[in-house]
């Protein structure tokens, strides 16, 4: 029998998922605003991490949705600081899914989890988010007063994933000399964000394809705008005037 309780569990779950796409989908907008005269990172940092810990720690929740027990071990790591490792969080995503025989049963999950596993931009990426989720967004405040932080500055981490991209990108670097005005900043912002589509399309695609249960399936419609995203899409959608994609 269905209980005001279940309907409630149900209801925040359904709030704490379009919650975390929301704040990934303005992220990326915010991510796709900056360029050489707009470096306002923080905001794209802040959405980012925040959204991807909700999302994250949603997935964990529909796997353990009939094991209270379970949740309440969970819950209790996750409001302690180290429950913001989103590090530590995606791993324990993806032993699930390996558990449960993801990556050999499907040939779209071994790419999927070699992409989140080994590419690593998106390493840098997570670590990025993570070192801000834990405790970096207050590394300003440590250093006025004079502690010291035991995180490292979010946008130097961010400065390092462009200049890494950048100095991989001879074109770029030809570009720019021939014409100092040119806007690499907004062709990296184009590389990160097919990074973070794809790795948010492998994660969603958990919902319908990892067997993770059928409030996952259930659920499904929620991460919709990801998990339809084809190859030729990526990279190509505005985010900052994005319609939802029709089903």
């Amino acid at each position: 029998m269905v209980t005001n309780v279940d309907t409630l569990r149900h209801l925040c779950l359904i709030n704490e998922l379009e919650t975390s796409i929301g704040f990934l989908k303005r992220g990326i907008g915010e991510l796709q605003s900056l360029d050489r005269v707009n470096d306002f990172c923080e905001a794209p940092i802040f959405l980012l991490s925040f959204g991807l810990e909700k999302f994250l720690k949603s997935i964990m929740v529909i796997v353990y949705w009939e094991d209270l027990e379970i949740l309440e071990k969970y819950h209790k790591k996750w409001v302690k600081r180290n429950g913001h490792n989103l590090e530590n969080l995606l791993k324990a995503v993806i032993d699930i899914v390996e558990e449960k025989k993801y990556s050999s049963k499907r040939p779209v999950g071994k790419e999927d989890l070699d992409f989140i596993i080994d590419n690593p931009d998106l390493n840098h990426l997570i670590a990025v988010l993570s070192n801000f989720s834990q405790g970096g967004r207050y590394y300003n405040l440590d250093i006025i007063m004079d502690r010291k932080s035991k995180f490292s500055d979010p946008k130097k981490g961010w400065e390092k994933i462009e200049n890494e991209i950048f100095f991989r990108r001879e074109d770029l670097q030809r570009r720019l000399t021939d014409d100092l005005s040119y806007n690499h900043i907004s062709e990296i912002i184009k590389e990160i964000v097919v990074i973070l589509e794809t790795f948010l399309r492998a994660i969603s695609r958990f919902f319908t394809l990892a067997d993770i249960g059928p409030l996952g399936k259930k659920m499904s419609s929620i991460v919709y705008d990801f998990l339809v995203l084809s190859d030729e899409e990526i990279g190509k959608r505005d985010y900052n005037n994005f319609q939802r994609h029709p089903k």
